[in-house]
């Protein structure tokens, strides 16, 4: 028996289905948008160094100011209250934890009249 011969329609119509992609009908779903956590790498030795330094929301403070100077990727940042505050630190413990932070020379601190400090990072 021979093999049959395809036409060239029907050798058209094979290719077709062969490389287009199935029809849905179903309408594509949007991904889920899940927020990302957020984190900032500590020296060791800088963490001890720090937890005899300041009190728990002093350490909070520095890890504010770590993970600000990664994100604008400087060394020298502005430390506004705003920032502190959507983590429960008040502007008060703000100063005495930078206070404290300079004092053991993790940090430099240029004080502004009515404006945000300008803290630079020293590693």
């Amino acid at each position: 028996m021979k093999p049959r011969q395809i036409s060239e329609e029907e050798e058209y119509n094979l290719i077709r289905v062969q490389t287009e992609p199935p029809n849905k009908s179903v309408a594509p779903v949007a991904p889920i948008k899940r927020k990302k956590p957020v984190f900032v790498k500590v020296p060791l030795h800088l963490a001890a160094v720090v937890a005899e330094a300041t009190d728990e929301k002093g350490w909070l403070v520095w890890i504010l100011i770590l993970y600000r100077c990664w994100r604008e990727q400087k060394h020298t940042i502005a430390l506004p209250n705003a920032l502190l505050h959507q983590h429960g630190i008040g502007r008060k413990t703000k100063y005495r934890a930078l206070k404290r932070l300079t004092a053991y020379g993790l940090i430099e601190v240029k004080w502004q009249t009515r404006k945000n400090p300008i803290v630079t990072v020293i590693l």
